[in-house]
């Protein structure tokens, strides 16, 4: 997407609830800086977290 690598993104397994939050806002945060998002949408990284089955 940005063309950097997401070492922090590859797995999700194995974390709490606050570091898949944590891990989420950084990404969303990536994508707005390099425009593959508009700055101005609003991403619920909660709720993200929340779909999580193991959460």
């Amino acid at each position: 997407f940005t063309g950097r690598p997401m070492k922090r993104m590859h797995s999700l397994k194995g974390l709490t609830r606050q570091q898949i939050v944590t891990r989420v806002e950084w990404f969303v945060a990536e994508l707005k800086n390099y425009n593959v998002i508009p700055q101005t949408d609003n991403i619920h990284c909660r709720d993200i977290a929340l779909q999580n089955k193991d959460h």
